[in-house]
C-alpha cells in the first residue's frame, strides 16, 4: 500500500509577509536576492510554501533595515551566519511626529542616542533592532511600533530603549 500524497500549504506573498511582520515588497525582494525560494502560478504570482518560509524565518537576522522615506520595510533577508544567540536582543524605538522634523534631523538623533545607549548599556553586544515611526503620538497604529510589539511577542526581545514614553 502505497503512502497518500503529501500537501503543501503554500501561501500568497501578502500572507506569507504577514507571518514574520514584513511587507510584501519584502518577500518579493527576498525571492528576487534568492533568499526565498517562491514558486510561480501559471498566471505568474509568487506562491511561498510553509516549508520555505518557516526555513527562511529561522535562518533571518531580526533587523529592520530603513529605507530613503524613513518608513521601516521589514526585516532584513536571511543570513547564513545568524545563531540563536542572535535572536534575544535589545530593541530602540524612536518617533518623531512630522517630516519636517526627520527632515531636520530629529529622528536620526533619537537613533542614534538610543542605539549608543544600547551599545553601552549592554556592553556592545551586536546591534540592536532600530524601529521608527514618522507618526504622530496619539495615532495608535505606527507601522514600527506594531512592528516592535509584534518582536517581543515572538519573544525575540529582552530591553526595549525609547527616549520618550508617549
Amino acid at each position: 500500500m502505497s503512502s497518500p500524497p503529501s500537501l503543501t500549504v503554500m501561501f500568497s506573498v501578502s500572507a506569507a509577509a504577514r507571518r514574520p511582520g514584513v511587507c510584501a515588497k519584502t518577500i518579493r525582494r527576498w525571492d528576487a536576492g534568492g533568499q526565498l525560494h517562491c514558486l510561480r502560478t501559471l498566471g505568474g504570482h509568487r506562491r511561498v510554501s510553509l516549508v520555505e518560509l518557516e526555513r527562511v524565518l529561522s535562518s533571518r537576522a531580526v533587523t529592520t533595515a530603513p529605507t530613503g522615506d524613513g518608513q521601516q520595510h521589514g526585516l532584513s533577508p536571511p543570513t547564513a551566519t545568524t545563531t540563536t544567540a542572535d535572536t534575544r536582543t535589545t530593541a530602540v524605538y524612536a518617533r518623531v511626529s512630522s517630516r519636517r522634523q526627520a527632515r531636520d534631523g530629529d529622528l536620526t538623533r533619537q537613533q542614534e542616542l538610543l542605539v549608543r545607549m544600547a551599545r553601552r548599556r549592554h556592553s556592545g553586544s551586536g546591534t540592536p533592532l532600530v524601529f521608527t515611526d514618522i507618526a504622530s503620538g496619539l495615532n495608535m497604529r505606527r507601522r514600527g511600533l506594531l512592528r516592535l510589539l509584534r518582536t517581543a511577542r515572538q519573544g525575540l526581545i529582552h530591553t526595549v530603549l525609547v527616549t520618550h514614553r508617549d
